[in-house]
């Protein structure tokens, strides 16, 4: 998997992030087609434009949809010319889209981590929460189409500079101190954030930027062997533009030092161990494997082990004790030897399929397809699975001159 460092020396928004995603090489047609899996709006487009400030190449980003929603209730609120959700329609919205597990999962938990610092702002309970300043239509393709970027480039690590942050105290709706600031500080807070205070007036980060940072992002400078660069723009009154730089890139250290987890497990219903598996890759695990045991008094058990990096730790422990019944886990550091890896896509007679190419000393050893893709393909077209498999690889072989 390949890692992704942000620039937040402007800040942070995930429109600022999305733009930079798109001059990274992100197609504006895929993010499209993927934000539609929602299925929240009759038509819903985004617009994009190039822009140059000092000669410097950036995209501005921002959605352009209509306001028509689909399926939902009564429940759901609109205040002038702004649509509004209570928390659990937001989750049904995500959880009835098409849209990968892991993406599913991943903008849950954030949108999860808005709700709670909105609720605890409001002392309120987050199901019974109407997001008011912070429920926009655009907050929830913002957040989603994050995460689809992140799994567009086969991101495993999100790292971030510290936040360059200004405060000038606006009243919001209620006429209170700007919500959005309010809860985009409690999530930095929770996160433990660094925070730079900064004169500059558009030095901002929005609630859904600070939550996808406090759900997905370290906050430490990576070593890394840069492959792409992506900036994207946010415009300011009176003419001034933010700017939001990101690098993509691979670990500069192929000799990692990883760790590994383990806990055992003898009274929880079997049925959950998927859905943990699927929790704990999104919390970063690199491998996740169950092996059957027995404990005392004789009682079938599972183990459960997590292949995971250390700067993951604390999100794959929490996982396994809020998502299963166990008291404790064991944590180990051990050595590891990881092969170079690159993301590519190969054009066959079937369409464009991703792949993951293994690489030892320079040269491509190992061509793998997208499994997702190779079977929306064999679905889509009536064929074999194995057929599309054998083609994607047949094609990589001869494109990078693999030896069989």
């Amino acid at each position: 998997m390949s890692i992704l460092y942000c620039d937040c020396s402007y800040g942070f928004s995930c429109e600022m992030f999305l733009g930079a995603l798109i001059n990274a090489g992100m197609p504006l047609d895929y993010l499209n087609e993927k934000i539609r899996e929602i299925n929240l709006l009759d038509n819903n487009t985004v617009a994009v434009m190039s822009i140059n400030k000092e000669n410097y190449p950036a995209v501005f980003f921002t959605w352009n949809h209509d306001a028509s929603l689909n399926g939902l209730t009564s429940e759901n609120k609109e205040y002038g010319q702004n649509k509004y959700f209570e928390f659990k329609n937001l989750i049904k919205i995500i959880h009835s889209s098409n849209l990968k597990a892991n993406i599913k999962l991943k903008s849950i938990d954030i949108l999860s981590l808005m709700a709670e610092a909105e609720s605890n702002f409001r002392n309120s309970s987050k199901e019974k929460l109407n997001f008011f300043e912070l429920g926009l239509v655009d907050s929830i393709f913002n957040i989603v189409g994050a995460i689809i970027g992140l799994d567009y480039f086969n991101i495993g690590t999100v790292y971030t500079s510290e936040i360059s942050l200004n405060f000038d105290c606006k009243i919001g709706n209620e006429g209170r101190f700007n919500i959005s600031d309010q809860v985009a500080l409690e999530l930095l807070k929770n996160k433990k954030a660094p925070i730079r205070i900064s004169p500059i007036a558009f030095d901002k980060i929005t609630p859904d930027g600070a939550a996808f940072l406090a759900r997905v992002a370290i906050f430490k400078q990576p070593a890394m062997k840069l492959i792409k660069i992506g900036t994207g723009a946010h415009s300011i009154s009176q003419g001034e533009t933010a700017m939001q730089r990101i690098l993509i890139g691979e670990d500069n250290d192929s000799n990692t030092t990883i760790i590994e987890i383990e806990t055992n497990v003898d009274d929880m219903n079997p049925q959950i161990y998927g859905y943990v598996m699927e929790k704990l890759f999104v919390n970063g695990a690199l491998e996740v494997y169950f092996t059957p045991i027995y404990m005392k008094k004789n009682r079938p058990g599972t183990k459960i082990t997590v292949i995971g990096r250390k700067e993951d730790e604390e999100k794959i422990c929490n996982t396994l004790l809020r998502e299963t019944t166990t008291l404790g886990v064991k944590v180990k550091l051990i050595q590891g030897h990881a092969g170079s890896h690159q993301n590519a896509k190969i054009m066959t007679r079937y369409g464009e399929v991703p792949v993951k190419l293994k690489i030892l000393d320079g040269k491509v050893i190992q061509v793998t397809p997208e499994y997702d893709t190779c079977v929306d393909l064999a679905k889509n077209m009536d064929i074999e699975l194995r057929n599309v498999l054998q083609e994607v690889i047949a094609v990589g072989n001869k494109k990078y001159s693999v030896s069989l």
